[in-house]
């Protein structure tokens, strides 16, 4: 019984991937809508990694002393997010229905 339920499985989907095989059509890449998003991500990426850096740089000569002081750096990393954020917003705005 349970060879039968197989069979019929492995039937099932060889038909499935005949009508998948049959009916796939290459189509290209979105790049007014790919471009923006992985450009904005590396951004953002790199912004976390400043504002991590810059997090860690005031912990560095006395850690249970901890004061937040926003600096040029500090600014930088989130002018960066902005531009990020900005970019992934404007990739979404010519995604292709």
């Amino acid at each position: 019984m349970i060879y039968h339920f197989c069979n019929k499985l492995t039937k099932l989907r060889r038909k499935k991937y005949i009508y998948y095989s049959t009916n796939f059509k290459m189509t290209k890449m979105n790049l007014k809508m790919w471009g923006p998003i992985l450009v904005g991500a590396i951004i953002v990426a790199i912004a976390i990694i400043i504002e991590v850096m810059y997090s860690m740089s005031l912990l560095k000569p006395v850690p249970y002393a901890f004061s937040y002081v926003p600096g040029g750096i500090d600014y930088a990393g989130e002018f960066l997010a902005i531009i990020g954020l900005a970019l992934i917003m404007i990739g979404g705005i010519f995604k292709r229905e």
